[in-house]
């Protein structure tokens, strides 16, 4: 195995050995490039709920690696909470389903998720409510 990976590196490119196994140093670099850019963005979408401007942490979510836009924790933690906190309540319901979904043994996020379910069941019951008509005041 050790051979085959050494194979996969440039002739000219470093490699080192760790535990048998055989790793170039540019793909390390770009891992680690890849790792801390991810840590960047996870890190901005916390600092953007945590002051509560949830449009601006929607728009930096949609800037995540494909592998990482639909994992459990980003949906509930993220998108979730972010729609909660916009009052838009079908879609943080669709978010934290699909987290579910993803994750269906977290309890991140659930005590948001009953929060908005309950809300959605008032919802429900807003079209018997009378309406303000102007003029008859």
């Amino acid at each position: 195995m050790a051979s085959s990976d050494a194979k996969s590196c440039d002739q000219e490119d470093e490699t080192m050995s760790i535990g048998g196994t055989t790793l170039c140093a540019q793909k390390i670099t770009v891992g680690v490039s890849e790792l801390v850019s991810l840590l960047r963005t996870l890190g901005e979408l916390c600092r953007l709920l945590y002051m509560y401007r949830c449009k601006e942490a929607l728009d930096t979510y949609m800037k995540l690696p494909h592998r990482h836009y639909n994992t459990g924790w980003v949906l509930s933690q993220v998108v979730g909470k972010a729609y909660f906190e916009l009052i838009d309540y079908l879609e943080a319901e669709k978010a934290f389903s699909l987290a579910r979904q993803a994750s269906p043994y977290s309890l991140e996020g659930m005590d948001i998720y009953s929060t908005v379910l309950y809300h959605l069941k008032e919802d429900m019951k807003a079209p018997s409510r009378t309406l303000h008509r102007p003029g008859l005041d």
